[in-house]
């Protein structure tokens, strides 16, 4: 897997990519289920799978005193997208200019002009831009004003409880490091 660190370092030769977007912090069942979708979808048309995450967590740029601890390193997170085939990973600096940057300028500027994705998908809880005030919608708005197709992938579930970072981080904060495990999808 090629790993690309800052938005100046994108390579070209991106053509044909399916792009996913987020922090992914553990790489859980959830997140495991959106990549193994593009993964899939990359395969199927001879394109490549594409991650975009962030480092550092937002909330520990915006917010320090309420960032969440982190489930892994960004190593280790690097390590299991690879494991799940996917083919590169743009880590994106985040920093207080990019928190500034509207949902739109972030979707036009960033996502389109700089990776040129055929397609696009996306968690549940999908949100982007300055104060997250992008949403699923105006990425698809925008996704067909640009000419890229952007999906969602449904929530997943593990024995009625919502497969998510903050759910995995309960879990070990409470000592279920079986349940947390199970949300995980490893140990």
């Amino acid at each position: 897997m090629k790993v690309v660190y800052g938005l100046a370092e994108i390579p070209t030769g991106l053509q044909r990519c399916i792009v996913t977007i987020g922090i992914f912090d553990g790489v859980h069942l959830g997140h495991q289920a959106l990549l193994r979708h593009v993964v899939a979808r990359a395969a199927e048309i001879g394109g490549r799978a594409v991650v975009m995450t962030f480092n550092p967590h937002p909330l520990e740029v915006l917010a320090p005193n309420n960032a969440p601890r982190q489930i892994q390193t960004l190593r280790q997170k690097l390590a299991i997208m690879e494991c799940l085939g996917i083919s590169s990973t743009l880590v994106v600096p985040f920093d207080l200019k990019l928190a500034q940057t509207s949902a739109y300028d972030f979707a036009t500027k960033i996502l389109w002009e700089r990776l040129h994705p055929q397609e696009v998908y996306v968690g549940p809880n999908f949100a982007f831009g300055h104060r997250r005030e992008g949403s699923f919608k105006l990425l698809r708005e925008i996704g067909e004003e640009k000419g890229f197709w952007v999906g969602k992938i449904h929530q997943v579930q593990f024995r009625g409880t919502r497969v998510s970072s903050t759910a995995v981080r309960q879990a070990l904060l409470s000592g279920q490091v079986a349940f947390a495990r199970r949300l995980l999808g490893r140990p």
